[in-house]
């Protein structure tokens, strides 16, 4: 089910309310060295499916702790559960992964208060996702080139894609907001990510 996703630019991936932590997305993580973001995403994992012996050894392969009620694939399973995932986390966060030299990854979330303060600074229009890429184009002159995307909902993911290869890319959520000169009030950025020319 569609949910959460952009508008038919990006294919939404999310699961209905929440996101939804998945093995996939926690190895785009350790693809990009993100240890910390990786154990948490198959922490959740592992919390939704306590049984998940992959979620475990990936866990014990990072070197972190599983969790309680949680032991040794090579052992067997608990029949324990460590707990409802969340909802969210309550802050306006987004977060970008490359998926190959064309795609990312992003996810975000963006409270009410940080509604309200993207309408104090003129955001009168929908939550829309921003991609901006940037690189050198076959004259070795800077090119740039910007995506708006209107999302449904204040927190998902979704695989944005037809980029431009060997880009770096700053997502940002905010407000569409028809009266300012960039046409968008952010929210929250991702950091800035890079994706590889493609072969």
């Amino acid at each position: 089910m569609s949910h959460g996703g952009p508008d038919d630019e990006t294919r939404d991936t999310d699961a209905p309310g929440r996101p939804l932590p998945t093995a996939a997305l926690a190895r785009l993580y350790e693809e990009q060295g993100l240890t910390q973001l990786a154990i948490a995403t198959w922490r959740d994992v592992l919390a939704a499916s306590p049984a998940d012996v992959d979620a475990m050894a990936a866990l014990q392969s990072l070197g972190a702790k599983l969790p309680d009620g949680a032991t040794s694939p090579s052992l067997g399973v608990s029949l324990e559960s460590s707990g409802e995932l969340p909802t969210g986390y309550g802050r306006d966060e987004v977060v970008a992964l490359p998926v190959d030299a064309t795609s990312l990854l992003v996810y975000w979330e963006i409270t009410d208060a940080g509604i309200q303060r993207g309408r104090l600074a003129g955001g009168d229009g929908p939550i829309a996702l921003r991609v901006v890429s940037t690189w050198l184009g076959d004259d070795g002159a800077p090119a740039q080139h910007t995506r708006d995307s209107i999302l449904t909902a204040t927190m998902g993911e979704a695989i944005v894609e037809g980029l431009q290869d060997g880009a770096a890319h700053v997502c940002a959520v905010g407000l569409v907001a028809s009266q300012r000169a960039s046409a968008f009030v952010p929210i929250a950025h991702a950091a800035p990510i890079a994706t590889p020319r493609a072969r």
